[in-house]
């Protein structure tokens, strides 16, 4: 029983000692600020940035099949700026806002990566 005791002990210093060589960051929140470990997935995220309503991308990779306007044109909310082929499927792509195309970089007839921008507003 002697040695159980012993085995208890050498892993609880060792415990002890570990924890003291963990160096914890600060997590402020509304609630309060917390003592924790950031994972390597955390530490390695892309920071959030605001949706920009003068882009239009692309959310899935397609074919530009139909553009309904072209640049220096003048458009109002809800608009279909151009089609979009995708997993046999004819997506039509809707102005965000009222406005006016600075640019279109995108052709009929030409595929499109996830998140490109093909269309500019002023």
């Amino acid at each position: 029983m002697k040695l159980t005791t012993k085995r208890k002990d050498k892993k609880e210093s060792q415990k002890l000692e570990t924890a003291s060589a963990v160096q914890y960051e600060t997590l402020k929140t509304e609630q309060g600020d917390y003592l924790t470990l950031f994972s390597r997935k955390h530490l390695n995220r892309k920071s959030y940035k605001p949706l920009n309503l003068k882009h239009v991308v692309s959310a899935i990779p397609g074919t530009i099949t139909k553009l309904y306007f072209s640049a220096k044109d003048q458009v109002a909310e809800g608009d279909v700026l151009l089609e979009l082929d995708a997993m046999k499927m004819h997506n039509k792509i809707l102005a965000p806002t009222a406005g006016i195309i600075k640019d279109i970089h995108v052709k009929e007839g030409e595929r499109v990566p996830k998140n490109f921008l093909m269309v500019e507003f002023e």
